[in-house]
């Protein structure tokens, strides 16, 4: 058996999956997309991809809730086949896994090509600065393990078109300079560093949230997990174990279908792997196979107050079975306009060192009716913060 050094740990990979870092879905309709997500789940604008010398409309939109340049992609349906990003029947188009070094991206590929995976892409993604390797999962979905997402400071502005230079198709040739050599070298040949794309129209704030006034009356502090529509199980579950490194936390049936929870760390699930035959059973749309993309809100008062809101903005919210997101308690689904569930929470299950999740018996029971608070959390609760203001 092949063993490798990744930060002097010795692995069965040369790399170890960190968080769920963002993912793109494919549209055909890219502006009122974008208005969702900005507009009633508070996502920001940081870049609009354009075809050079084309339409003046984009070809996609990043979006992000916190520093990172992008914790969604919204791509043109037209667009992402072109680039081969869409399997028949697929709208998701990458689910996006950081990892720690570049090292670990250059060797992933390597490893893969030696598997014969099928490799969708290689090479630095401009917008967004971070170095990538995108391979297929059995049923197409491109999954990216990246390194050195752009941030994006207090002035919310993202890196202007100088940078798009060090855009790259091919593996890197490490060790390679860092970012601030980067900078510099645009800053040497005289271009402006402060032209970068920046989003001011976040709507009026009127709502106290934790004692800051926002748009909304909730803000989402994390991404993830997602829940993913798979024509052979055991075939999926074997490659995000196998190839990717991940873990099952436990097994469940939903509706009289088995589906699986899978971890890349101490979330009880980062992906949740369920048949295809499901998809029809839960009233969810036969056009993706996204089945939920998580969404984590700041508070439990977030999350009832976000239910409100929804219904105000004259959104349903959908009633889906516990089973498909065991280990989250308290959950809101609603419909983005392309038909993809959102699944809004505030609380996820952490895993500790034995790998055993709650029993059913240990976990909160969610009754019909919400009641405006719950029990005092235990001492093992996760409790999240936000990194920086909430806005």
């Amino acid at each position: 058996m092949t063993v490798y050094d990744v930060g002097g740990v010795l692995c069965a990979r040369p790399f170890r999956l960190g968080r769920l870092g963002h993912i793109g879905i494919s549209v055909d309709d890219l502006a009122l997309t974008e208005r969702f997500y900005r507009e009633v789940l508070g996502f920001r604008v940081t870049d609009h991809l354009y075809e050079p010398g084309g339409s003046p409309s984009p070809l996609g939109t990043f979006l992000t809730y916190n520093s990172d340049h992008h914790a969604m992609v919204l791509a043109d349906t037209a667009a992402a086949k072109a680039r081969g990003f869409n399997a028949p029947g697929l709208t998701l188009n990458q689910i996006s896994f950081q990892v720690s070094t570049l090292q670990e991206v250059v060797e992933a590929h390597e490893m893969f090509v030696a598997d014969g995976l099928s490799i969708r892409a290689i090479g630095r993604d401009i917008p967004g600065s971070n170095w990538a390797v995108y391979v297929a999962d059995p049923d197409g979905h491109p999954v990216e393990l990246f390194y050195g997402m752009e941030q994006i400071g207090w002035d919310g502005r993202s890196k202007p078109s100088g940078f798009r230079r060090y855009r790259a198709t091919e593996p890197p040739k490490l060790p390679r300079p860092a970012e601030r050599d980067e900078i510099q070298d645009v800053i040497n040949l005289g271009l402006s560093i402060a032209d970068g794309h920046v989003w001011n129209d976040v709507g009026e704030a009127t709502y106290d949230v934790g004692g800051v006034l926002l748009p909304r009356p909730f803000k989402v502090i994390n991404s993830g997990p997602i829940g993913l529509f798979v024509q052979d199980l055991d075939a999926s579950i074997s490659f995000y174990l196998d190839r990717l490194g991940m873990a099952v936390t436990e097994e469940g049936t939903c509706l009289g279908e088995r589906l699986v929870h899978l971890r890349s760390g101490t979330e009880h699930h980062t992906i949740t792997l369920m048949p295809i035959s499901l998809r029809a059973k839960l009233g969810l749309s036969d056009r993706s196979t996204l089945a939920t993309y998580g969404m984590q809100v700041g508070s439990y008062r977030q999350l009832r107050d976000a239910r409100r809101f929804l219904a105000e903005q004259g959104y349903s919210v959908l009633e889906l079975p516990p089973e498909i997101h065991a280990g989250i308690d308290f959950a809101i689904h609603v419909v983005d306009p392309e038909g993809h569930c959102v699944q809004l929470y505030y609380e996820l299950e952490q895993v500790g060192s034995s790998g055993r999740p709650l029993s059913p018996r240990e976990r909160r029971v969610v009754p019909d009716v919400w009641p405006e608070q719950l029990d005092p959390p235990t001492a093992t609760s996760p409790n999240r913060t936000f990194q920086g203001p909430l806005g």
